[in-house]
């Protein structure tokens, strides 16, 4: 195969495969909406601080610049502490709108999804605001050396444990769990082509068995089907609904497979491969969620 051929059939499958993607991706308006907010004050703290430096002795911009800046840390140490920094972009891999003789409900499967780029600004950006309101706190108390040790303490002690948590959030992973996935399912992907076929509903499905691999889905994917609590034209609709969540994944699998298999014979660009590797964390991370390993 010519050079040119494989640089356009790279070309063909990343854009194929990022069309794919792109429709699991649903943006959350609201944590959009709180992110944009922040980037505006945090653009502002930065004008006025530069602004500052040039104007000397003018108070309503050291204390508007304080106000931001202590705004920003505090939201960012309530999120960090209490495990609230989202991204404002999950992944729904499907969603169903269920109704049952006497009840409604809807069946979802989302999870977080943060990429890497979103940690190192959020860090970087409250780094900033950091060195923003020391510099302040320390011309406006410069004359005050209890209070400026007393705020500087606090920050400290607000900070450092959200930096610490922010910092772990980038590199932490379970090893076990992903070299699991990675040594029975991704790695041997060329065995695994059928890997969906062969699925099976355990009792009530509650999951969904691979015998072939030893492998089962996580609870709560699937709908669970107690046979004492509902009626049979009931759990007929939700056996149906279980299958069709299945031949989600299933078809989610097919993709997967086709990536891997088309990709292990073509080359990729630096930044194509970026772009690649991506594509398959976020297929990673589906499946991921979806085995029990």
């Amino acid at each position: 195969m010519s050079k040119q051929k494989q640089k356009q059939n790279s070309i063909d499958l990343l854009k194929k495969h990022n069309k794919i993607i792109g429709k699991f991706f649903k943006t959350n308006y609201i944590m959009l909406f709180w992110f944009l907010f922040e980037q505006i004050l945090f653009g502002i703290s930065f004008i006025l601080f530069v602004l500052n430096l040039f104007i000397k002795d003018v108070e309503w911009i050291s204390y508007s610049i304080i106000s931001i800046c202590l705004f920003l840390l505090l939201k960012f140490t309530y999120t960090n502490w209490f495990a609230k920094n989202k991204f404002f972009r999950c992944i729904d891999v499907f969603e169903y709108d269920v109704k049952l003789e006497s009840h409604k409900f809807k069946a979802k499967r989302a999870m977080e999804f943060t990429p890497i780029w979103f940690w190192i600004y959020i860090i970087g950006a409250n780094f900033i605001t950091v060195i923003f309101i020391n510099y302040e706190l320390k011309g406006f108390l410069e004359e005050h050396k209890i209070l400026e040790a007393i705020s500087m303490s606090m920050l400290n002690v607000l900070l450092v444990p959200s930096f610490l948590n922010s910092f772990q959030k980038l590199t932490e992973k379970n090893d076990g769990v992903d070299s699991n996935y990675l040594n029975v399912i991704k790695n041997q992907y060329f065995s695994n082509e059928s890997l969906f076929e062969e699925a099976k509903f355990s009792e009530h499905c509650l999951n969904a068995v691979f015998s072939k691999n030893d492998l089962t889905s996580k609870n709560g994917i699937f709908v669970f089907t107690n046979k004492k609590d509902l009626n049979q034209k009931e759990v007929e609709k939700l056996q149906k609904l279980n299958e069709n969540i299945l031949e989600d994944y299933k078809k989610i699998w097919a993709n997967y497979y086709d990536l891997l298999e088309s990709s292990s014979s073509l080359e990729f660009s630096k930044r194509k491969v970026k772009n690649l590797f991506w594509l398959e964390r976020i297929y990673d991370h589906i499946f991921l969620d979806f085995f029990n390993i």
